[in-house]
């Protein structure tokens, strides 16, 4: 994977077209959001897409094209929320199960779980 960025990063270079000075200043503001994406951990992501917050990537996130970058953090942002999704099913199906268990336990005064 590295390799293959390191390649992409250098044909841009060698073949892609200079940036506008708006683009620049686009992509100055987009730099930071990614240090802010860093800067908020991988906790709230998919263990799946954890890799792209290691600190061996920053440098290259951090000098990637206008749309790359555009690219990288949607796809961050699209990952923090789909887990957040997940979670939040996860625990309102852990509550529903500990409410259905309890119920059982105050109408038969036993568990549900085979003892």
């Amino acid at each position: 994977m590295l390799h293959f960025r390191m390649w992409e990063h250098r044909n841009d270079a060698l073949h892609g077209a200079k940036p506008t000075p708006t683009q620049l200043s686009h992509l100055s503001t987009l730099r930071q959001e990614i240090l802010k994406e860093y800067s908020k951990g991988d906790a709230t992501l998919p263990p799946t897409d954890r890799w792209r917050l290691d600190l061996d990537y920053r440098e290259i996130n951090l000098n990637l094209s206008l749309p790359k970058t555009l690219r990288w953090l949607e796809t961050i942002k699209l990952a923090r929320a789909a887990h957040g999704r997940l979670r939040t099913t996860y625990q309102r199906r852990t509550q529903q199960q500990l409410q259905r268990s309890m119920h059982t336990y105050l109408q038969t005064g036993r568990t549900t779980t085979n003892e």
